[in-house]
């Protein structure tokens, strides 16, 4: 089961370039691991997120 802000991997596109199935990943899992060891993401370390929540 699927949380209600996840992406339905049915409902995917599917990918640009062709990769090689892994035993291990899925699709999302690797993509998950690439943006998490990106080195632009890993500069966001220390930030602040500000989240604003509109009424209405």
């Amino acid at each position: 089961m699927l949380a209600p802000y996840a992406s339905d991997p049915l409902a995917s596109r599917g990918r640009l370039f062709a990769e090689t199935e892994s035993a291990f990943r899925s699709c999302f899992g690797r993509d998950r691991d690439r943006i998490v060891h990106a080195s632009a993401f890993r500069r966001l370390k220390h930030k602040t997120q500000v989240f604003v929540e509109h009424e209405g």
